[in-house]
């Protein structure tokens, strides 16, 4: 079954909107202004008798069923006061009172905070590794077979000794490959 429960809006005045810094709606994107605009509405009618009864966070348009974007509404003797974490606003005037459409001006425009609070700090980035204190391993002396080199921090001169080292044994088992190929070729014969 669909119900429509009407809309209220909070309507910034003239006054309000000539209050506001300059730049700061042309600073938003154009999601962000359409954000900003569905702030200003409620997904259902309220009269002002039924505003000053309202406690806890309010959903509006732009905050959907349960998202962010909410006013939290506090009566103000005759009142009503509105307030949206970065500013409050006062109802000035009732516009309009009548299902489905509640409208009031508000001396202040809603500045939601997820769009105008204070913005979370960058995170500074990660500090660099220190550097490892490089260790002199010791070397086993070579069997006539090669090894694969070991993974270490070591410097380009370290690199070309084992390089050496390794072509070294290579080449000693290439040698003794060699012989016992020869022995073994020459024992068929």
């Amino acid at each position: 079954m669909d119900s429509y429960n009407g809309l209220t809006m909070f309507a910034p005045t003239d006054a309000a909107f000539a209050a506001l810094k300059p730049g700061t709606l042309n600073s938003l994107s154009s999601q962000d202004q359409i954000q900003l605009m569905l702030y200003c509405v409620l997904p259902r009618f309220y009269s002002l008798s039924m505003l000053t009864t309202l406690s806890g966070p309010v959903n509006t348009q732009a905050s959907g069923a349960d998202g962010p974007y909410k006013y939290k509404i506090k009566p103000s003797n005759n009142n009503v006061n509105i307030s949206t974490g970065v500013n409050w606003a006062l109802l000035s005037t009732v516009v309009s009172k009548d299902f489905p459409l509640a409208v009031y001006s508000v001396d202040k425009v809603p500045l939601p905070y997820e769009l105008f609070g204070p913005k979370p700090p960058t995170p500074a980035p990660a500090p660099a590794p220190a550097p490892s204190k490089s260790k002199t391993k010791k070397h086993k002396k070579s069997t006539g077979i090669a090894e694969p080199p070991a993974a270490d921090d070591t410097t380009a001169a370290d690199t070309a000794k084992k390089a050496a080292a390794a072509a070294t044994g290579v080449s000693r088992w290439v040698a003794a490959a060699g012989v016992l190929g020869g022995a073994i070729f020459a024992g068929l014969f």
